[in-house]
């Protein structure tokens, strides 16, 4: 048999193969566009923002799920959802002693405009917020809410807009309220009991890792000694340092802590406090010596 009689039928067929236009099932869309929020998988999301007298600036983020990027702009409108509070703490704030989420007041932050626009080509968009954080209470649980709801396609073959992801499109937005003195510290201390003529008469070294939390724009409050950093601790246990214009910085007593009297000194430069501070406790009067080193998150990251 003559081989080429069978190669020819062979080759021609490889040709017409190579020849026609291979589509990848990868150049189609693998799954349902849906809208949805960052975040709203886990209902809520805490921004951090700083007491100031000046109006903070926040977002959120609108996303757009599937496997290719989106043709056409996306206008997506959102609205405020409040209710969605009250479920969050009956479902996870339901013990008396929890501190619950509260609405923030309509009069202390706005939201520019409910629409933002997902771009052609591009899978997150923005919504803008602003907050007023002067007078806020820093052991408050402050929260905005946003809810998907509607969007509008502007591709030139259809005007409908994406569905919308039920389960991530509303979402609470909370606040960790800081100023430039807050975060965490190492305190070094000695603690002194004194006897009644202020004499000491024993002494402890105390050394523990502290979180000092924003309470206004330029004042802290820390635990004392080694109290677990607890809300239970909050009203017997906490003293604030508040700094001034000249960095001088005073020292006083958060609700019943029984502070005698105390001086305290601040240098920007190391952030360090020093402390020097008496107090009763238990019926005996104590000298609290020490510092408080802040502690900066990116030293360690190299």
């Amino acid at each position: 048999m003559n081989i080429n009689k069978i190669l020819y039928p062979i080759l021609l067929l490889l040709v017409v193969l190579s020849s026609c236009d291979y589509e990848s099932p990868l150049d189609k869309e693998q799954y349902k566009k849906t809208l949805y929020l960052i975040g709203a998988s886990s209902n809520l999301v805490t921004k951090e923002l700083a007491y100031s007298s000046e109006v903070q600036e926040g977002f959120i983020t609108v996303g757009v799920s599937g496997s290719l990027l989106i043709d056409g702009n996306v206008d997506v409108t959102l609205e405020s959802h409040n209710s969605v509070i009250d479920w969050y703490n009956k479902k996870f704030k339901f013990l008396a002693t929890d501190i619950k989420y509260q609405g923030l007041a309509a009069s202390a932050f706005e939201v520019p405009s409910y629409t933002t626009t997902l771009k052609a080509g591009e899978t997150y968009a923005r919504v803008p917020f602003k907050v007023k954080t002067e007078g806020l209470e820093c052991d408050s649980l402050y929260a905005i809410t946003f809810k998907i709801a509607s969007s509008e396609s502007h591709k030139a073959s259809s005007s409908a807009g994406y569905e919308i992801n039920q389960k991530d499109s509303a979402l609470i937005v909370s606040f960790n309220l800081v100023n430039k003195y807050s975060g965490n510290y190492i305190f070094k201390a000695l603690r002194h009991e004194l006897d009644s003529n202020d004499e000491i008469v024993a002494s402890t070294s105390i050394t523990i890792v502290r979180t000092l939390k924003a309470t206004e724009e330029n004042a802290v409050r820390f635990y004392n000694e080694q109290q677990a950093e607890t809300t239970a601790n909050i009203k017997k246990h906490a003293v604030v340092l508040k700094v001034d214009a000249g960095n001088n910085v005073s020292i006083s007593a958060w609700e019943d802590f029984d502070l005698i009297d105390g001086t305290c000194t601040y240098n920007q430069n190391s952030k360090v406090f020093n402390v020097d501070y008496k107090y009763t406790a238990d019926g005996k009067t104590y000298q609290m010596v020490g510092t408080f080193t802040y502690q900066d998150e990116d030293a360690g990251s190299n």
